[in-house]
């Protein structure tokens, strides 16, 4: 598993579920009047929206956890949606940051570049049922049609893998309408980024992502100082197992430079933000 492989790297690495999915508390008692269907409609045309929570929040659960957790300061890394909560957490948070790694990400502005309606589109689909065979074809029709590069997204037999675990800790769909609404109604953060200077930004990204197109990496590059950006060419929008040493290998040795000027010998922390549950989590 990748967490352990970090883990042998010489870092205390903390991977949680965020609000409302997975393991976490789901938040049924939150108001919602943002349908799926109205989240492919641009904000200004979408009036009487109700959005239950905002990624602002989620940076705040973040950064709570890290602290009850007894740490003062740590790496941050986040995968798609996360890297946005990661964005806020430096952005609202900068004394809880060593250094930021974002992969597969954006900015929060919707005009730079955004997925296909066809890809949009894919966000409706669901499984036909909770059952382990339904889950198990669903993930992999996501994965296959949204998700992977030009490079096989995993072997068939490292997908049952994938699946069985997901399925082991349970499967909990009820709040991704919630996080999907927190992700499109998201504020864009373009001239904050430019402010953010405290500690140095890694950012990764995949050269045929249909989520998050490239595009949107470099306009990040463009806005963080201090950042630096190294593109995947055979990467799509999941960094998957097959990437350990050349993707996880790239951003631990950002990690351990960044380390290296600190004066104490306690062993550095790693919070990684994870995307919402319609993607699947790195195992």
């Amino acid at each position: 598993p990748t967490c352990e492989w970090i883990a042998k790297q010489g870092f205390y690495v903390c991977r949680f579920d965020n609000r409302d999915i997975g393991k976490s508390s789901i938040l049924e008692e939150a108001k919602q009047s943002v349908g799926l269907m109205r989240l492919l409609m641009p904000e200004c045309m979408a009036c009487c929206e109700r959005v239950p929570y905002h990624l602002d929040d989620m940076a705040d659960d973040a950064v709570a956890l890290m602290k009850h957790l007894g740490k003062e300061k740590a790496h941050w890394y986040g995968t798609s949606m996360g890297g946005m909560i990661t964005q806020l957490v430096g952005l609202n948070h900068p004394d809880a940051v060593e250094s930021m790694s974002l992969s597969v990400t954006m900015s929060g502005n919707m005009g730079i570049a955004t997925p296909t309606l066809r890809t949009q589109m894919g966000f409706l689909k669901a499984p036909k049922s909770d059952s382990k065979v339904d889950i198990a074809a669903f993930r992999l029709m996501f994965c296959e049609n949204y998700l992977q590069g030009s490079r096989p997204l995993v072997s068939y037999k490292q997908h049952e893998i994938v699946c069985e675990e997901a399925y082991a800790r349970g499967i909990e769909r009820r709040g991704i309408p919630r996080q999907l609404a927190a992700i499109k109604r998201q504020v864009c953060r373009d001239e904050r980024l430019k402010t953010m200077t405290q500690f140095p930004t890694y950012i990764m990204a995949g050269a045929v992502d249909l989520l998050v197109p490239i595009a949107n990496a470099h306009h990040l590059h463009s806005l963080i100082p201090n950042s630096q950006l190294e593109v995947f060419p055979e990467m799509g929008h999941y960094p998957d197992p097959t990437y350990t040493l050349e993707y996880y290998g790239a951003f631990v040795k950002f990690m351990k430079r960044a380390s290296a000027k600190k004066t104490t010998s306690e062993k550095p922390a790693l919070i990684t933000e994870g995307a919402s549950q319609r993607e699947p989590a790195t195992p």
